[in-house]
């Protein structure tokens, strides 16, 4: 029997679709009611985007191309997205964001920074009582019980939406879990391969009924436990991708993208994620080589968290978020925001300097990054005689003006005119064409942009031909060059 895999190349190549097509009419037509039930399946991928703070989703008809997004259960008013959190019961039960009602319940926030080994707030074994299993162990159980709801949830709102489509139709599942690029390249890749498809395997153990949907934190590692000693992951149709790659598919899989260094940044709330990576063509065979990727505690939430940990005055954190989502600058500059401002800048300046220093000297004078900058600019709507660094934003705190005046303002605080650097311009993923969003209110496409492009990934045939460890230069990093005296050489001083 041919595996998942070989049967989305078929889907991508276009092998299948014509016959299907044919064998579809040919049933309809003969009225026979048996041969409805013998109607090829439907074949939908799920990209999957498990945000620090928020999850977002994204379903693919594979055979039509069509995508919308995934309308989880809503918890807060103001989001249409579920936080990316689990919840303790008083009775010790395992709960979704979109189950707990109860004021007094427990919650593990940004689960997928503890997963990486970046404790923000309570340990697990303080919000578990558990002492016997380790931090990370924890992490992994809750993870695995926090993605597997959500794949549940999403496989039920697709088929509503879908229900037209399917009828009573089979319908063949795949996904795509994003993983931060810096991660994807990292010892904690496996870690999030095995996150996707123990949590699919629990997902349709809930769905079948064998596993509670909300079990105790003792059940659920015991369930954990046994799936990792049991399944197969050869059949789990679950794949990782890097997000921030995955974010501007929807630019690469057009016909008309141009070679050319990408620079994308995603401004999240627990994180700050970049990536710059080299996208070209050979023959008819596409690729992409990262140069480089880094994920810093710099989201709107975690900024917010320094800044307001460094005033004496009362003041909340969300009231530092409003400053950000309102730009207001007098309060603004009241801040301590010099700190968070430099880690932030020195996070861009290494990716901006690594993709220099891995491509060549040349990069920005080529015709490839000059017809590229052109491109994007025709795509985004606007136009400008200087020439420029055009640079992708996405992620839930693109409303932060100042963390955007930041990310630009890198260009003169970190000298990069004399490096043969023009000045940056960022730019917002465009929505493509024929995206269905039933959400309200609905989301800025940054904010889906990861798990549109994931919901891709699968059958796009665009290879990955090298990551940042790959790069020379980062060969060289290895080698006994210490990177603080390479920066102060690059950059300067930024005390």
């Amino acid at each position: 029997m041919r595996d998942w895999k070989e049967q989305l190349r078929e889907i991508r190549d276009g092998k299948t679709t014509a016959e299907q097509r044919r064998d579809e009419e040919s049933r309809a037509s003969s009225g026979n009611p048996r041969s409805r039930r013998e109607q090829p399946p439907v074949t939908i991928s799920l990209g999957l985007d498990f945000g620090t703070s928020f999850t977002k989703a994204v379903w693919r008809n594979l055979a039509t191309d069509e995508a919308g997004a995934v309308a989880l259960p809503r918890v807060f008013s103001d989001s249409p997205f579920p936080p990316s959190r689990v919840y303790l019961s008083g009775d010790r039960k395992c709960l979704a964001p979109w189950d707990s009602g109860d004021a007094n319940c427990k919650s593990l926030l940004f689960l997928k920074m503890h997963l990486t080994g970046r404790q923000i707030g309570p340990p697990p074994h303080e919000i578990t009582q558990i002492e016997s299993v380790s931090d990370h162990d924890l992490t992994f159980a809750l993870s695995v019980f926090y993605v597997a709801r959500v794949f549940l949830e999403a496989r039920l709102n697709t088929k509503e939406q879908l229900r037209d489509v399917i009828t009573d139709r089979r319908v063949e599942w795949v996904s795509c879990l994003g993983v931060p690029d810096a991660q994807y390249d990292s010892d904690h890749k496996q870690t999030f391969e095995e996150l996707g498809k123990l949590a699919w395997s629990l997902s349709l153990a809930m769905d079948a009924g064998r596993i509670s949907t909300t079990p105790t934190v003792e059940e659920l590692l015991k369930v954990v436990m046994e799936l990792r000693g049991s399944h197969d992951e050869s059949k789990q149709p679950v794949e990782i991708y890097p997000e921030l790659g995955a974010a501007v598919l929807s630019f690469l899989v057009s016909p008309q993208a141009r070679p050319g260094v990408y620079f994308y940044f995603d401004i999240g709330g627990g994180t700050f994620d970049g990536v710059a990576f080299r996208f070209w063509q050979r023959d008819e065979n596409r690729y992409v080589e990262y140069y480089s990727a880094c994920v810093e505690p710099l989201g709107i939430e975690m900024a917010a968290e320094q800044i307001k940990r460094k005033l004496r005055e009362n003041l909340k954190r969300k009231n530092v978020m409003s400053a950000f989502r309102a730009g207001e600058e007098e309060l603004v500059l009241e801040l301590p925001t010099q700190s968070v401002r430099n880690e932030l800048q020195t996070a861009v300046a290494q990716v901006v300097m690594d993709a220099k220093n891995c491509h060549g000297s040349d990069w920005i004078k080529g015709n490839d990054q000059r017809e590229l900058a052109e491109w994007l600019r025709r795509a985004a709507g606007y136009t400008t005689g200087r020439e420029e660094l055009i640079m992708f934003e996405g992620g839930g705190g693109t409303f932060s003006c100042h963390h955007r005046r930041w990310i630009e303002g890198t260009h003169s605080a970190r000298n990069h005119a004399q490096c043969g650097i023009p000045p940056y311009h960022l730019q917002k993923i465009p929505k493509p064409n024929g995206f269905h969003v039933p959400l309200q209110p609905e989301p800025d496409h940054g904010r889906l942009a990861v798990a549109y492009g994931l919901s891709a990934s699968i059958t796009t045939a665009i290879g990955i031909a090298g990551l940042p460890s790959h790069a020379t230069y980062k060969e060289a990093k290895k080698a006994h060059i210490d990177f603080d005296d390479r920066c102060r050489e690059l950059y300067g001083e930024t005390n």
